[in-house]
Parts: structure tokens; sequence; C-alpha cells
């Protein structure tokens, strides 16, 4: 099984929130872990938010960043190509999706696509995001995600 993680979902790994554990339960199961190569930039500043609101300290930030840019080099991404922005054009017009959550969607379903052999699961803890995914008949994860 490939996990598709969206930043939301990726953001878990680092740090301890609600759901953290069932992301980490779905990493330890899954074959490998992918996503959009956009999630670079949104983790980088979902950590940089932590760091200016207080959430995280000078050496706390520098050790996430280390980890999470190593990480990076092992996780399968997805590259943004005309292909995928066709895909994400047309995920917008069906659903009210903000432009990088249908790009992470786009991302997943091309991945679906292409390695048809394999199941992908998508992990999110956006709302409109989740029900696109699950109307793409895709298997989204976890399956129950509360407030």
């Amino acid at each position: 099984m490939i996990l598709y993680c969206d930043t939301s979902a990726l953001v878990k790994l680092y740090f301890e929130e609600k759901h953290s554990a069932d992301v980490s339960g779905l990493r330890r199961n899954a074959e490998t872990v992918a996503i959009s190569v956009v999630g670079y930039a949104e983790f980088l500043a979902a950590l940089n938010r932590k760091r200016r609101e207080g959430d995280l300290d000078a050496g706390s930030f520098r050790r996430v960043a280390a980890r999470f840019q190593e990480d990076w080099e092992g996780l399968v991404r997805v590259e943004i190509t005309d292909e995928l922005n066709l895909l994400a054009a047309s995920l917008l017009g069906s659903y009210p999706l903000r432009g990088f959550d249908a790009l992470h969607l786009a991302s997943a379903l091309l991945l679906r696509e292409r390695l048809r052999t394999r199941e992908i699961q998508f992990a999110s803890f956006d709302v409109r995001q989740r029900d696109a995914a699950l109307q793409e008949n895709l298997k989204v994860v976890p399956q129950s995600v509360t407030a």
C-alpha cells in the first residue's frame, strides 16, 4: 500500500497533534509515502508558522527541519506537469477545493492511474478535500476525522 499524504497529514508525522497516532500507524503499514512537490513549501510554511507563533524553539525548529529534509529524499514525489495541472483544473471545476488541495488530489489520482497494481490510501484532514477524494473513489484515511 502507498500512503499519499497531503500536507495536513504529513505535518502529523512530525508534531504531536490530534490524529498523529493515526497517521503514524498508517505510515508504519505503508510500503512507501507519496506527496506532491508542493508539500515541500507547504510543510516549511507550517514549520515556520509554528516557530513564529512560539510553538517551537530554535533548536526544535532546526531538528524538525533537518529530519524533514532527510525524510523528503525518501518520499515518492509527484511533480507538477501540464497533465497534473489539467487534472487539478478539472477537479477545481467539480469540487470546492483550494488550489493546492486540488494539486494534492490530482497527484494522488495520477499516482493511482500509473500504479494500478498498488493500493493508494489518501491521508488528509481537510473536509472538502476528503469529500472530493471519496467521490473520486480514493480510499481516504483515517476513516473518521473529528475536529
